[in-house]
């Protein structure tokens, strides 16, 4: 259990900083190497990815690293850097369709996972979870749709900050700015 656990948190570690891994690596080792690396990476993954806490979020995982794994076995196929590059660009658009499909086949997904830590959610925090669910939704739209730009006309220093750094600062900006308006809303509520 504890070897699965050490895995799992080194493996989301590299997983989250794969733009650096992948510009560092791509000087040193060929494309093919690298989506390699990532190939077996994810792979194992997908074996150690069954904490029950997180059966909310268990698709998205699973079909996120699915994508993800796509995506990294065609740079390893074709040994492209290019390839590699719309690895940040896959997994956006495979969030954006987990989590709009959920809006078509409710219950979204953030309220799964409000359920799991606040069974019996009353109306109005189903309707406040759809909507917080559209956030996520037109987020990945953004930034799947800036990933793309930095992956097909971006240099790989350009490509790097916006996917290891910008991104990362505006998907923080969001949960901190959702749980500002929840705790404020809360409040409201209270009163």
């Amino acid at each position: 259990m504890i070897f699965r656990r050490i895995l799992s948190v080194i493996g989301t570690a590299l997983i989250f900083a794969y733009p650096f891994f992948v510009y560092f690596a791509l000087k040193h080792f060929e494309p093919r190497a690298v989506a390699g690396f990532f190939v077996i990476l994810l792979a194992l993954r997908l074996g150690i990815t069954t904490n029950d806490r997180l059966r909310a979020i268990r698709p998205v995982v699973l079909y996120g690293t699915i994508a993800g794994l796509l995506v990294l076995l065609a740079g390893f196929i074709l040994n492209e850097q290019q390839v590699l590059k719309f690895y940040p660009v896959v997994v956006n658009m495979a969030l954006l369709g987990i989590f709009g499909f959920t809006l078509i086949r409710p219950p979204s997904i953030i309220q799964l996972i409000a359920e799991t830590m606040q069974p019996g959610l009353p109306p109005e925090a189903i309707t406040y979870t759809r909507r917080v669910t559209v956030a996520w939704c037109l987020f990945f739209l953004v930034n799947g749709s800036i990933a793309t730009l930095t992956a097909c006309y971006g240099t790989m220093a350009e490509w790097l900050l916006y996917n290891g750094f910008i991104s990362y600062l505006a998907i923080g900006a969001m949960f901190i700015g959702e749980l500002l308006i929840r705790r404020r809303k809360m409040k409201l509520n209270a009163s």
